[in-house]
């Protein structure tokens, strides 16, 4: 559970179904559906993103030792966003060397 403005939580509600589907989501994809909650300020909106991010780090990791256990290693949810985001950065800087 996390605490953000009404504004955030109608466009996350709006644009994502489900827990699963919010889990899936990186940093910079929430960030482009806050964007597109024009009613939300900008301080307000990075606020909301820093909580909510936070917040869902935290339930992957939590996640993650629950099911595979409390290693200190990254489980496979937390493997798969790193490997998200270095996907969408790599296609973002051929994307600026062009």
């Amino acid at each position: 559970m996390v605490g953000v403005s009404s504004d955030t939580k109608d466009a996350i509600c709006h644009r994502i179904r489900s827990l699963e589907e919010l889990k899936e989501k990186t940093e910079c994809e929430l960030r482009r559906i806050l964007l597109t909650a024009s009613r939300v300020p900008p301080a307000i909106r990075q606020e909301d993103l820093r909580r909510l991010c936070r917040s869902l780090h935290n339930l992957r990791k939590y996640t993650d030792a629950l099911v595979y256990g409390s290693k200190g290693c990254c489980g496979p949810t937390t493997l798969f966003l790193i490997q998200k985001y270095f996907q969408s950065e790599t296609i973002l800087y051929q994307y600026r060397r062009y």
